[in-house]
């Protein structure tokens, strides 16, 4: 990199009187720490940040060089440089180690043990014969960059003419680190929060796949138990799923509705086979039993640590708007708002699937069941949700899974 040629202008430095030079000063100041600012807010990168102070101190400041090194995190001491500007040599051992700042008492060195600004003098730069700044003497001022009172690196400026940094200069360059120490703790936090929120999607997309993968194991294991419910859950849970969409169902609700649309039968495994499969018309008795399929699901499901209230919508999702339904004779608003949804996505698809003792009654007979009871069985707001999806959206229960169930 060419030799800055941008002198500072100080105390000292020209012929103007005492007043100009404060005014001149006071000016450069002010532009530096304008751009300053505008680097904090314009930077997103560490790396973008570290470069353009450097450059501001080299091209602004007027200075020779400038690098700036951070403490290993390792423990053993080590200033690492992470960026530089001005006069450049790969040959420049700008790392020191703990031991060998000790022994030299230089001003990182007493910067780490003080953390105040130390100010050193004939600073000999020169790494061999080659190097550009052929063994000059520097003045330096080094200034520490600290973050909640702990110093994490350095900030190194070196300059040309003896007693630059004065008292005025010396606040200067100290607002300048301190803008880098914040700009720099700024980035690494919100790179650390953007780090956890990742790897926190990360867990709850692997804990959400886990309960999935649960939720179906218990979908399977009704299924396989019952062939009349194979794919009967999983057509009700997507039904119910894009009612819930079509309702503005915030996405966490509509989440939860289609696990429960998933596993609201699951109760069923306690009811015994041979009523399950009975092809003719049901007991008391018999038909006492399969009402109690919610409450027996309640049990199984309510142990689990679901992030939504799936346990009763399974419970009340025979629930009905007049109170006629089972297991609990709810009514209004003691159901559910995803329970209401389940109850018509759940006589839509059983109304539209083959039972033992009757053929498929289709769609335009369970479109009917909902419209005939709006309001008194079923909730206006889902039954013409349901109705707009079938007739104005073109929605379609999916045939290939379309297998006996009974309800």
């Amino acid at each position: 990199m060419a030799k800055n040629t941008n002198k500072c202008h100080l105390p000292g430095w020209s012929g103007e009187s005492n007043l100009r030079q404060d005014l001149t000063r006071s000016r450069r100041a002010l532009r530096i720490i304008r751009k300053c600012n505008r680097i904090l807010v314009n930077c997103r990168e560490e790396k973008d940040l570290l470069h353009q102070m450097c450059e501001l101190i080299v091209n602004e400041a007027g200075y020779p060089f400038v690098w700036v090194g951070f403490l290993s995190e390792e423990g053993d001491k080590i200033i690492s440089p992470a960026a530089e500007g001005g006069l450049s040599d790969k040959n420049l051992n700008l790392g020191k180690t703990w031991k060998e700042m000790k022994r030299k008492e230089g001003a990182i060195n007493e910067v780490l043990r003080s953390s105040q600004a130390v100010i050193k003098e004939n600073i000999d730069l020169g790494g061999d014969s080659t190097s550009p700044i052929d063994r000059k003497s520097y003045e330096l001022l080094c200034l520490p960059l600290t973050s909640s009172g702990r110093i994490f690196g350095v900030m190194n400026v070196y300059a040309e003419n003896p007693g630059v940094f004065d008292e005025k200069e010396r606040e200067l360059l100290r607002e300048i680190s301190e803008s880098l120490a914040y700009g720099v703790t700024a980035i690494r936090t919100v790179t650390e929060q953007l780090d956890i929120e990742k790897e926190l999607k990360q867990t709850i997309g692997k804990l959400q796949g886990s309960m999935e993968g649960a939720i179906q194991a218990l979908a399977v294991t009704i299924e396989m138990r019952d062939p009349y419910t194979a794919g009967h859950q999983r057509r009700v849970a997507k039904l119910a799923g894009t009612l819930g969409k079509e309702m503005g169902l915030s996405s966490k609700k509509n989440e939860g509705l289609k696990m429960a649309g998933l596993v609201h039968d699951i109760g069923k495994i306690y009811v015994p086979v041979e009523i399950l499969t009975n092809p003719g018309i049901l007991s008391e008795f018999e038909y006492k039993v399969i009402k109690a399929h919610p409450r027996y699901g309640y049990d199984i499901t309510r142990e689990i640590d679901w992030p939504w209230p799936v346990s009763q919508m399974i419970l009340q999702h025979h629930e009905r708007l007049n109170g006629s339904g089972y297991p609990l004779g709810l009514s209004g608003e003691e159901i559910m708002e995803e329970s209401k949804i389940l109850s018509v996505a759940d006589v839509v698809e059983a109304m539209s699937s083959h039972r033992p003792y009757r053929a498929n009654l289709g769609i335009e007979a369970a479109l009917e069941e909902i419209k005939s009871n709006k309001g008194t069985i079923y909730d206006p707001q889902v039954v013409e949700a349901c109705i707009h999806l079938f007739e104005k959206k073109g929605y379609q229960l999916d045939e290939e899974e379309s297998i006996p169930y009974v309800n």
